[in-house]
This record gives structure tokens, C-alpha cells and sequence, in this order.
């Protein structure tokens, strides 16, 4: 018999959502951030934005395989009497790249 943890993975394996957490993901880049993301193994986030005067959300993440993670939001869909989507999916592209809409972040 083999051994399942000794083989390594197919680079093909797409990455899941615990690929995100423990790790800070901003956009553009650290030097000129507009928001960080910050996901936790207990299934939480938050992110930080400067958008709307500047705002932090918290929720919820659920992977839901295929590189793709589900995010609900906490607020209900509402930063600041403004409203906003109460949730959102994310592709995971890489180790060190998720995308949210048609903006790249960036693990550091």
C-alpha cells in the first residue's frame, strides 16, 4: 500500500480556501494599500477598506471547491447606511493571487 501523506500533489489541484488563511491579502500592493483581507481557520474574515471614508466588514467564508470561496458578510449588505453586497465568491488563481470581482489581491 502507499502511503497518501508521503505523495505529492498534483500541481493541478486547485487551492481551497485554507490556502488563504494566516496570510495578509491587499490591493494594490502593501506600499499603496486600498483594502487588506484577513481570513481566519475558524472560518471567519475581515477586510479593511479605504472605500466609503474607510470601513472594515467581517463574515463568514465557505469553500466551495474549485478554487472558489463564498464570503457573507455580517453587515447585512450595509457600510455606513450604504448598501453594498451582503455577499460575494472569490476565485482563488494561485498561491499568492485571489480575485474578487475584476480586482487581483495580493498574499504578503
Amino acid at each position: 500500500t502507499t502511503d497518501k501523506h508521503t505523495q505529492e500533489q498534483p500541481l493541478t489541484k486547485q487551492p481551497s480556501g485554507k490556502s488563504l488563511v494566516g496570510h495578509d491579502w491587499v490591493y494594490p500592493d502593501m506600499e499603496n494599500m486600498m483594502a487588506a483581507w484577513k481570513f481566519m481557520d475558524d472560518g471567519t474574515f475581515n477586510v479593511s477598506q479605504k472605500m466609503f471614508g474607510g470601513s472594515t466588514r467581517y463574515g463568514k467564508w465557505k469553500d466551495l471547491g474549485n478554487g472558489k470561496v463564498q464570503l457573507t458578510y455580517d453587515d447585512g449588505g450595509f457600510v455606513k447606511g450604504t448598501q453594498v453586497k451582503a455577499t460575494d465568491t472569490i476565485t482563488i488563481i494561485s498561491k499568492t493571487q485571489f480575485q474578487l470581482g475584476s480586482t487581483i489581491y495580493r498574499r504578503y
